[in-house]
């Protein structure tokens, strides 16, 4: 009965124990739930976290970082792709359970959405739901940003809604062009515009619709997507509070700042952008990476590799006015490059070859879809210990090797 529970916490990683005591954003769930099958992982990816541990060990040994730093900084990406190995071999009950687990936090997350976008979640249970996740809020955020549901914030929620829904179409064979899956489409379109409002999930959006659909196909639903998304930034893009998603496009449109791509992009992305930039910047000049854990002054030094100071990163300036701390780059192989560098990102590379490269996934467009988001959420756009594209990655790979039943069209 454990593990069955677990299960769900596997998809909702921001869901913490006690914040007060625990201050992380993400909780190793998918850890504990998988570290059983750690010995059962291939030699690839034993290899890797051996890697990572003897480069743990060393900075702790040479007295350069405490144990809880270091701690943290290796069980985070034990934490993201332990769980991807566990579930491609786990046997046919528990990943039937697993697929459970899944629709079940699908729909609460959904039911938690609208209840706070309407206003009507008690708000009373705030405190309650803060013990569990610190950023909780009743009511939607402000300033452009709506509603997380059971996440930390609405980017965690906005790139989160996306693997749900993709995988959910996946599983149950609903091909995007077909009625059923056109209104879908639309539904978490809205629910991604209106309700959570995130500028992250714009990406993932664009990648669904130009992944999952055959080419010969698309036009038939990137013209009612792209028009109706224009339609949306033309009428409320500009207002006070319009959402992020759709205020940032207005804005590079409206104040012409496509004229300057590169300072835009270093406004609206914080430090997103510049950190998983100046990582990979960082690994070409130290091919061993920093070691785990030493992340704070490597990122710096990887800024400033791009051309960047530092001060005039809206981010680092709002939030730590004249004395900067460095930040983990906001993406899981970035920060692979950034602290290990290139040996465990090529150890792990091959521990995930044997799945990726399967010729089933040939199969399936919408299969290639999920590749899709793992690949852009990994290397450019996520958070480093958070499970859910090793999860949905792994997932897909099950139901590919089912040889699924030609998608409902």
């Amino acid at each position: 009965m454990g593990r069955k529970f677990l299960a769900h916490l596997l998809f909702l990683p921001n869901l913490m124990p006690f914040t007060a005591l625990l201050k992380a954003e993400i909780f190793p769930w998918a850890t504990l739930y998988s570290a059983k099958g750690f010995f059962e992982t291939n030699i690839w990816y034993k290899r890797f976290i051996l890697v990572l541990v003897l480069s743990a060990a060393w900075m702790f040994l040479m007295g350069n970082l405490p144990l809880s730093t270091v701690a943290r900084s290796l069980f985070a990406f034990i934490n993201a792709s332990l769980i991807f190995f566990y579930v491609v071999q786990t046997d046919a009950d528990e990943y039937a359970w697993i697929r459970k687990a899944f629709e079940r936090v699908l729909m609460i997350n959904l039911i938690i959405i609208f209840l706070q976008y309407l206003h009507f979640f008690p708000v009373f249970l705030e405190p309650l739901f803060q013990v569990f996740i610190e950023r909780f809020k009743a009511l939607p955020f402000g300033g452009g940003r709506g509603v997380a549901g059971l996440f930390a914030e609405p980017s965690y929620a906005g790139i989160s809604l996306y693997y749900y829904f993709a995988f959910y179409m996946f599983s149950k064979k609903i091909a995007p062009t077909s009625r059923k899956g056109i209104f879908l489409l639309f539904g978490v379109l809205l629910v991604h515009l209106i309700m959570i409002r995130s500028l992250a999930g714009v990406f993932l959006l664009i990648i669904y619709v130009l992944f999952s659909v055959e080419w010969r196909q698309l036009l038939r639903l990137i013209i009612p997507v792209a028009a109706a998304f224009s339609l949306l930034i033309l009428f409320f893009g500009g207002s006070p509070d319009a959402p992020r998603a759709l205020a940032v496009p207005y804005a590079f449109l409206a104040n012409q700042e496509f004229r300057d791509p590169a300072g835009w992009l270093l406004r609206e992305s914080g430090f997103r952008f510049v950190s998983v930039a100046g990582s990979y910047a960082y690994m070409l000049t130290h091919p061993l990476g920093a070691g785990v854990g030493n992340w704070q002054e490597a990122s710096l030094i990887g800024m400033e590799m791009l051309g960047v100071p530092v001060d005039i990163i809206d981010h680092f300036a709002n939030m730590f006015k004249t004395d900067f701390n460095g930040v983990r780059p906001y993406a899981f192989f970035a920060g692979l490059a950034l602290e290990g560098g290139w040996l465990p990102m090529l150890l792990l590379g091959a521990a995930l070859w044997p799945y990726v490269s399967n010729p089933l996934w040939k199969s399936n467009q919408q299969a290639r879809t999920m590749l899709a988001f793992f690949i852009f959420t990994v290397v450019c756009f996520g958070v480093i210990g958070d499970p859910l594209p090793f999860l949905f990655l792994a997932l897909t790979y099950r139901e590919v090797l089912q040889a699924p039943a030609k998608i409902n069209s």
